[in-house]
């Protein structure tokens, strides 16, 4: 699932507007330790954030990152919660796990998926390049009824390679969504919000 931003290579131009931040919000409703999130350990479910030129399906050489969803991971009776590593789609196809990435308690909130884009110029013409993408995300404190920012902010940067000179090649930005590794055709489903903001350009 994605949205077209419809960013290009022509939206941008010297000065204050060579360059610009997107960004994606994932906010999940009722993910907490009474939900299948936690107990369904025969099909447990994933959701991860990207940004890229390309649009889905993806195929090797795209440009743009993935990265930073959560992974429902069966541990005995339930399912542990884990993140992953971003990765520069260009160059990688597959995600692997990092670490835990909350423990139920309290209910998960949200994953942010930020990218920075810049002009560049590839062989003396302006080019769109897909600079930097951020990961992080919140869980909801409710004994302080705050939002909580998750540890383990990660990043990655690709300006050398992940540019187009192309106006068609505009910037798309979504989430990919994942049930274990099965082969019923079992499908599950999410109750959610997605949306996206251009916060500069």
């Amino acid at each position: 699932m994605y949205y077209d931003t419809g960013i290009s290579v022509d939206d941008l131009g010297n000065g204050d507007q060579n360059t610009g931040v997107i960004q994606i919000e994932f906010e999940p409703f009722g993910v907490d330790n009474t939900t299948s999130y936690r107990t369904d350990v025969t099909y447990p479910q994933g959701v991860m954030l990207f940004t890229t030129l390309a649009t889905p399906p993806f195929t090797s050489g795209d440009m743009g990152y993935f990265g930073h969803g959560v992974f429902f991971v069966p541990a005995g009776s339930v399912n542990n919660a884990y993140y992953c590593f971003p990765r520069t789609m260009r160059t990688s196809l597959t995600t692997s796990l990092q670490a835990v990435l909350w423990g139920f308690a309290n209910p998960f909130k949200s994953l942010i998926h930020t990218t920075t884009f810049a002009q560049t110029v590839d062989s003396n013409t302006k080019a769109l390049a897909l600079s930097q993408a951020d990961f992080h995300g919140f869980i909801d404190d409710t004994a302080n009824n705050l939002d909580q920012a998750l540890v383990g902010v990660s990043q990655v940067t690709d300006g050398v390679s992940s540019f187009s000179t192309s106006s068609s090649d505009t910037i798309k930005i979504g989430c990919a969504f994942q049930v274990g590794v099965t082969s019923d055709g079992t499908t599950k489903t999410w109750d959610f919000n997605l949306r996206w903001r251009k916060l500069l350009v």
